[in-house]
């Protein structure tokens, strides 16, 4: 269960960064 929760939060983390990236990304190319 616990290993669950850590897996849960390191794709939390890694979907933000890539979200991120996506945006800055965007306004760079704009």
């Amino acid at each position: 269960m616990k290993k669950r929760l850590t897996v849960n939060i390191v794709v939390d983390t890694l979907s933000l960064v890539v979200f991120t990236a996506m945006i800055s990304t965007g306004l760079i190319l704009r």
